[in-house]
């Protein structure tokens, strides 16, 4: 039973100096304790390189249940007025701050990093599009002057003008 596991000696126990405190108390003398079961292996094996599968799947990944646990929610489901999902949401309910220390990344939370925006790299690049667009403006500008030449008339202005309002929208 959980009441059990909860009494079993513990690690730092079994090395004390005290030999009562070294075996521990009579209700932590059950067998070999609890199996944890991976939940992923009973999920979908999904690629997540690809992105086939839930975010939730790598935090599933590193969530074990007991099987103890898995009894204590089947002998919820026994009880008549309650179903599955209610039996499920009452034992997580009850366990969540197992949840959170075993699938809160250690990270959380996060904090800000401050980054310098402003590098050289960003300045030449807003250089270089500015270049662009000036120069996108001035082929535009010289299409229409010369649009009544013979060459103009020939490669059609309006086209023109599309393309190099397409190439002002890129730049």
């Amino acid at each position: 039973t959980n009441e059990c596991v909860n009494n079993r000696v513990s690690e730092v126990d079994r090395c004390s100096g005290s030999f009562l405190e070294q075996i521990g108390s009579a209700k932590g003398a059950c067998d070999a304790g609890s199996v944890p079961l991976v939940i992923p292996m009973t999920l979908e094996g999904c690629d997540q390189s690809e992105g086939d599968c839930s975010p939730a799947y790598a935090a599933l990944t590193h969530y074990e249940i007991t099987n103890l646990d898995l009894q204590q929610i089947f002998s919820d489901t026994q009880d008549p007025n309650r179903d599955a999902r209610n039996a499920t949401c009452k034992w997580f309910a009850e366990n969540l701050d197992r949840f959170n220390r075993t699938v809160t990344p250690k990270t959380y939370p996060r904090h800000r990093r401050n980054v310098e925006f402003y590098t050289p790299l960003t300045y030449f690049s807003i250089a270089l599009s500015v270049l662009s667009m000036t120069s996108v403006l001035i082929c535009a500008g010289a299409c229409k002057v010369y649009e009544k030449t013979k060459v103009m008339i020939n490669a059609q202005v309006d086209f023109l003008l599309i393309i190099l309002s397409g190439m002002f929208l890129v730049a």
